[in-house]
């Protein structure tokens, strides 16, 4: 007849069941980190070139407008991609959404699906006033690291997520357009 085995012969496998489970418990948790960064950094990469993209046509239409040479196009006011017709000599708002089918290109979106935004000086929208490289601009834009431009004329604003006027949410603001 066999007897089972004391309990003291058993008391290690608990201890190597905990210590496998601790492992893959860390495992598992190291690979959702790179994960989630490697994910976090193939979004920035594309919001990057979204605004870039952004930036490249707002600059274009510049350009290439007949009727009013280098002024910036009026911000996007009832969310349907087109600049509003002027009324006046000025927009009627110089903050609001890209208009991205005036421009002729795609509806950019960042990383959560927020249409990407246009602020303009006031001296660079409207239609009246004529505009060279003299023209100043008192548009300043801040960096993280603490650098100053003044020299800018209209901004490509990605909010990553809904605005809240309210709280004031923080924004990301790349592709700033310089005199």
């Amino acid at each position: 007849m066999k007897r089972p085995a004391p309990l003291t012969a058993q008391r290690g496998v608990a201890l190597w069941m905990l210590l496998i489970l601790v492992a893959m418990a860390g495992g598992y948790a190291f690979y959702r980190s790179a994960n989630n960064q490697f994910t976090r950094t193939g979004q920035d990469n594309k919001l990057a070139v979204a605004l870039a993209q952004a930036k490249e046509a707002v600059i274009a239409y510049a350009v290439m407008d007949d009727k009013r040479p280098g002024r910036i196009l009026c911000p996007d006011l009832l969310g349907n991609g087109e600049t509003p017709l002027l009324n006046g000599p000025e927009c009627d708002a110089y903050v609001g959404g890209l208009p991205y089918k005036t421009l002729d290109v795609r509806d950019f979106q960042d990383d959560h699906g927020t249409p990407l935004r246009l602020a303009v000086h006031s001296l660079f929208g409207g239609r009246d006033r004529a505009i060279n490289s003299d023209t100043t601009t008192t548009m300043r834009v801040i960096a993280a690291d603490g650098s100053v431009n003044d020299d800018v004329v209209a901004l490509v604003i990605a909010t990553r997520g809904a605005l809240d006027p309210a709280n004031s949410d923080p924004v990301l603001i790349l592709g700033a357009l310089e005199a």
